[in-house]
């Protein structure tokens, strides 16, 4: 990803292309929606971190299936069934002082184990997309992990490391058919690394506040760099702007109290 500054350069770089945007003025408007919204829940001190997972097979499973689907009552039941498919703990990892890895190998074994039984754990959900061509996403799930392995990022830690500092990372996991810019920075939140989800919720609040319809791409480069201000100024991480923003989109309670 290639890091823009908000001044004086008016536009921005996604994919190797070209954007134009004013910058600046998207900067003060993105900036004093987020200030509201974080009086709102309380102030700085009051904001929900987003905890993430220790192991990448849930990761890259909860980044696929989350795309277009209901969290509360689709995806969070999905993450419990697949759990107990493993027999461990996954859902909840903090209370395990060394938890086995379950990687996206472990995950691919464990699909292999189950057979036609992955239907059941994962319903046959689709990515939808505009040329009809759906997708299953457990598809896309088992693609995503053999990528992932490829590129030797099938842990968490491997998969924090190839995307801070492997050139073209980024393109080749979304090379992997149904992984899109909102898939592949989720994976990379959800691995906890500082990256802004553009999901619908996102993009929906941002353009709002703009005033104006952007894509996803220019969405996250344009609220990343809003939150690394506000990172500066109140202590608060992209992490936390993301779910803050989310959590309100979706009526959740959006502080601690």
């Amino acid at each position: 990803m290639v890091r823009v500054l908000v001044t004086p350069a008016p536009r921005l770089r996604s994919q190797g292309r070209t954007i134009a945007v004013d910058t600046s003025d998207s900067h003060r408007r993105l900036q004093d929606s987020l200030r509201t919204l974080i009086h709102e829940a309380g102030g700085p001190a009051n904001l929900i971190t987003p905890r993430g997972y220790r192991h990448m097979g849930l990761t890259i499973v909860d980044a696929v299936f989350s795309l277009g689907a209901r969290y509360d009552t689709v995806v969070v039941p999905l993450l419990m069934r697949y759990s107990k498919v493993v027999h461990s703990d996954f859902w909840d990892t903090k209370d395990l002082e060394d938890p086995p890895e379950h990687g996206a190998k472990e995950l691919l074994e464990t699909l292999v184990k189950i057979g036609t039984g992955k239907f059941e754990i994962f319903n046959r959900q689709k990515i939808r997309r505009r040329n009809r061509n759906h997708l299953d996403k457990v598809t896309v799930v088992e693609e995503l992990a053999k990528k992932l392995i490829e590129l030797k990022a099938g842990t968490t830690e491997d998969f924090r490391s190839r995307a801070l500092t492997q050139t073209g990372f980024e393109y080749e996991v979304r090379s992997v058919p149904g992984v899109g810019v909102a898939c592949y920075r989720y994976l990379c939140n959800l691995a906890q690394l500082q990256r802004l989800k553009p999901d619908t919720q996102v993009v929906a609040w941002a353009n709002n506040a703009l005033g104006s319809s952007h894509s996803p791409e220019v969405i996250a480069q344009l609220l990343e760099n809003v939150a690394e201000t506000l990172e500066k100024d109140l202590g608060i991480s992209i992490r936390q702007v993301d779910h803050l923003i989310w959590r309100k989109q979706t009526g959740r309670q959006i502080g601690r109290n």
